[in-house]
């Protein structure tokens, strides 16, 4: 009996330990990827524009004070399967740098030099986290003019990529 009570405390133990230890699930807004998309809650204040089947929004927010155009998809089941929001340049620094502090070092810092239609030379470059709970932080500088976006992505759209989303549009 005594055996089964220790044998009891330590798988008690054992779980609270695995629940504490757990990292809080990635999410913007209180947007979660990979979870059911709960867009009431940022649909007024980011004007989200929803197509007919409700799949695919477009609004504008905020990324730590910088003006984005944002973009959600929603798998027909209703799962959040991509968030990404699009900024000016000139703010990937400052963004990389609180993704950094928010999530540790990226994973991978991919740069790239480029040249532009005028042969000036400059740099693109993209850092990803991959989360604990399977959502995939992607930040990307575009061009000294273009657009930079930052993504978040749940597991079952980086395995299924462009392809999946956009079968599912054709069914809609």
């Amino acid at each position: 009996m005594r055996g089964m009570k220790i044998l009891a405390a330590f798988l008690l133990g054992l779980a609270s330990a695995a629940a504490v230890a757990a990292p809080p699930a990635t999410e913007f807004a209180g947007l979660v990827p990979g979870q059911k998309a709960k867009l009431d809650g940022v649909r007024k204040a980011w004007r989200l524009e929803c197509n007919d089947s409700g799949l695919r929004c477009t609004g504008t927010t905020s990324v730590e004070g910088t003006p984005a155009k944002v973009l959600v998809l929603v798998g027909e089941d209703g799962t959040l399967d991509l968030l990404k929001l699009e900024f000016a340049p000139g703010e990937y620094q400052r963004i990389a740098a609180a993704l950094e502090s928010k999530y540790g070092a990226s994973k991978r810092i991919r740069s790239m030099p480029q040249k532009d239609l005028d042969g000036k030379q400059y740099v693109t470059e993209s850092r990803d986290w991959a989360r604990p709970d399977g959502v995939n932080v992607s930040l990307f500088q575009g061009t000294p003019r273009g657009v930079n976006a930052l993504r978040f992505s749940s597991a079952r759209y980086d395995a299924e990529g462009k392809k999946w989303f956009q079968d599912t549009m054709k069914k809609r």
